[in-house]
């Protein structure tokens, strides 16, 4: 084998997902895939239960769930996911971040993205001066449309905290499967907050990132869409 045939023999990663921001804003509300099929393909990610109840967090393999009542549980492995995404995830770079906001830590973020047409993955560990969250609420009636004015998703914020931050980085040309550029959740078992960022503000952390050269995509029902 020549030099050039051994360059870039590395196998393509995925990302794995189940749903759409799309197939949940219409109705897919119910699902098949199990946390325990999930966790087959990832170690960390994001999502939410049946009823778009709430925000579920994946952090090194364990799963945790927050309502609107601000309620944080340990998820089982039976519970069923309409939408969610996992990746597993090997940090090859790392970055000290301190005393900077949301919108300097993303773009240091894809800064460090070494092919914006891939997906990145980053976890940033350590002590944040505040971080907002939102909740979305279950729905309880399924007349009600996903993006209705009348499901009034739950923000707080909290300050002086140490926890874990998942960024996901998805590239323009998957709009659709979640929004374009840089989304991010937020966990903390001993400030009792989780949920999908709005804003934070770091005081010193760590940051380390992974690179994804696509997704693997399923339905809730577990009918695969494309790789």
């Amino acid at each position: 084998m020549s030099a050039k045939d051994s360059v870039d023999t590395f196998p393509a990663r995925y990302l794995y997902q189940v749903g759409t921001y799309h197939t949940l804003a219409n109705g897919q509300y119910d699902s098949h895939i199990t946390l325990e099929a999930l966790l087959r393909h990832g170690n960390y990610g994001f999502g939410t239960l049946p009823n778009a109840d709430g925000e579920m967090v994946i952090l090194n393999g364990a799963a945790w769930h927050i309502n609107t009542e601000k309620e944080m549980t340990p998820l089982t492995l039976d519970c069923t996911l309409p939408y969610a995404l996992v990746g597993q995830f090997f940090p090859h770079r790392m970055r000290s971040l301190r005393q900077i906001n949301a919108r300097d830590t993303y773009k240091k973020f894809t800064r460090l993205i070494p092919n914006e047409a891939k997906f990145s993955m980053a976890l940033i560990r350590g002590t944040f001066s505040y971080v907002r969250v939102s909740i979305q609420p279950v729905i309880t009636d399924r007349r009600l449309h996903f993006y209705s004015q009348e499901r009034q998703h739950v923000e707080y914020e909290k300050r002086h905290i140490t926890g874990d931050m998942v960024l996901l980085f998805t590239p323009m040309a998957y709009h659709g499967l979640h929004p374009t550029g840089t989304m991010a959740y937020f966990h903390s078992e001993r400030a009792h907050i989780q949920g999908k960022v709005i804003d934070f503000k770091i005081e010193t952390a760590t940051l380390t990132m992974d690179v994804f050269d696509g997704v693997t995509l399923t339905t809730p029902y577990g009918d695969a869409l494309y790789s």
